[in-house]
C-alpha cells in the first residue's frame, strides 16, 4: 500500500496503527482514492510503469516523472497556479 500511495512503509504503518495521523492533504488524497476505485487502478498502473513492468503511457494519462522533466513541471505548476487564482476549482465558481 505504501508503494501505491508513494509514501514510506513506516509512515503507512504509523497511520494504520493509529500512532500518527496523516496530514489534511493526505487525508483528502485517501478520501479521493476511497471514493473512486478507478483512481486506485490508475495508481497501480503508474507504479507498474515506474518499475518498468508495463509500457509507459498505457495508464491513460501522460505521466512524466519530476526528476526527468523539471522544465515541464515548472510550466505545469505555473498553469495550475493561474487556474487556482482564477477560482475555477472553487465550488460555485462560474
Amino acid at each position: 500500500m505504501s508503494n501505491l500511495l508513494g509514501i514510506g512503509e513506516k509512515t503507512y504503518c504509523r497511520w494504520e496503527s493509529g500512532s500518527y495521523f496523516q496530514s489534511e492533504a493526505f487525508d483528502r488524497y485517501l478520501r479521493l482514492l476511497r471514493a473512486d476505485s478507478g483512481t486506485v487502478k490508475l495508481l497501480e498502473r503508474i507504479c507498474l510503469e515506474k518499475r518498468g513492468q508495463v509500457e509507459a503511457g498505457k495508464s491513460g494519462v501522460d505521466f512524466l516523472y519530476l526528476k526527468d522533466n523539471v522544465h515541464v513541471y515548472e510550466s505545469i505548476s505555473y498553469q495550475f497556479n493561474e487556474t487556482m487564482r482564477s477560482g475555477l476549482f472553487f465550488i460555485g465558481a462560474a
